[in-house]
Order: structure tokens, then sequence, then C-alpha cells
């Protein structure tokens, strides 16, 4: 890594960019008994010289990544921030009609969840997934005026707004199906194999996805797997 890192200073040098080794850092995604062993041994991950700081978070393209891929940091960042902008339209609720508040929650509030949905909402807790919706449970109230401890759900349903976990569900396989017609991102389309591909024999299933086995929390909170959210 620090080899690949010089190769990039260099290449950046020759072309007339300058790299700001104070915001760079290091994330490990590491079991802890792994992340010990380094320490004790001593190795960093250095860039022109330095040495980079080590952090237990990190703010890539929006999206939050711990070390343990929780992502449960992220999903506080976004409840925040959409809770900011809903009590700042909370003043306006009795001037504004249902149509146009329907409108504010879809691109001011609900639009933090969805983007890169499917690339965190398969891993998050339960917990996580629970206050997720509250938050849009509370969006909904802003939107028909409902009291803290009215029902939702049939309010949801005439505006045609799912839970989010049957959102997650339906992005994670537009976009399975997006990379399977186009055959990109390529990195995505050759983890998607089918079960004649990986089978000693054929079978009548051959042609649907196959989905590999795995055994620790690690594994199911890999972004390639995509299991169980898929629909043949």
């Amino acid at each position: 890594m620090n080899s690949d890192l010089q190769d990039i200073l260099a290449w950046s040098l020759k072309n007339g960019l300058k790299l700001n080794v104070k915001k760079c850092s290091v994330l490990h995604v590491v079991p802890q008994d792994v992340l010990q062993a380094l320490s004790q041994c001593g190795v960093s991950v250095s860039l022109d010289g330095q040495a980079l700081d080590v952090v237990d978070t990190a703010k890539i393209l929006g999206v939050v990544l711990d070390s343990g891929l929780t992502f449960s940091q992220h999903v506080t960042h976004t409840i925040q921030k959409a809770l900011g902008r809903l009590r700042g339209l909370y003043r306006y609720r009795s001037l504004l009609p249902e149509p146009a508040k329907l409108q504010l929650i879809q691109s001011l509030i609900l639009s933090n969840f969805y983007y890169c949905y499917p690339a965190y909402g398969n891993s998050i807790s339960r917990g996580d997934k629970d206050r997720m919706q509250k938050m849009q449970n509370s969006a909904i109230r802003f939107v028909y005026g409902l009291k803290k401890f009215d029902h939702v759900s049939p309010y949801a349903e005439a505006a045609n707004i799912p839970p989010l976990e049957s959102v997650c569900r339906m992005l994670t396989c537009c976009m399975v199906h997006k990379t399977l017609m186009l055959k990109e991102p390529e990195y995505l389309h050759e983890r998607l194999l089918s079960r004649e591909e990986v089978a000693l024999r054929s079978t009548r299933h051959g042609g649907r996805l196959h989905f590999p086995r795995v055994r620790l929390e690690a594994g199911r909170k890999s972004l390639i797997l995509l299991r169980a959210f898929i629909v043949q």
C-alpha cells in the first residue's frame, strides 16, 4: 500500500497536482485481532514520508464508513440532517397544501435516505432500520397534520410511500438488474454468477443467481453479496 501511495504521489507531482497529506487518513476494516497485530508490529501507512492518522470513521462521497461496516454513524448523520430540514418545514405546515408538503418531504427528507441506499441499507441493524422508519413516519405526520401516536400506514399507502426497507429492496433489485443487462460496472457484474456457472451439474434453476454462503458477520455485510434482496 505504501508503494502504491508513493506511485500516486509521483504521478500527481508529474501532472502538476499536489496531495494534501494532512487531509489523508487510514480506516482499518479488519478483525480486531489483525488490527492489534498490525499495531504491535509497528506497521503504518505513510505518504510522502509521513505516517497517516488512523481514524474510526471516514466520509466518502457522502457516506460515513466505520471500521466495522455497521453504517450506524451514517444512519445517525442522515437522520440528523433530515430532522433539521423537517423542523425547518414545520413553521410553514399551516400555509402549505398537502401536495406541496408531500413534494417537499420527498425531495428534502426522504432523498437523504435513498442516496446510496443499496450500498448501506442491506447491512444496517434492525435498530437502525427502525430509527430510519420512525423518521419517515414523522415526515408523513407532517404532511397530513397527524399527532405523535396516530397510525401512518393508511396515509403512506395513499401517498404511495413504501416503507424504507421495501425501498431498499427495490433499489437493490434495480441495481442488480441494470448490472446484469448492461454488464457494468464490471467489478459488480463479475461477482454476479449464475448457479450453472458454479454447480457441478446442471439443474432447472441453473439460470438463477448464485449466493455464496457466509458464516461471519463481515461476510453478511459484504457489498458484493446483495443476498436475500434479489427477485428472480
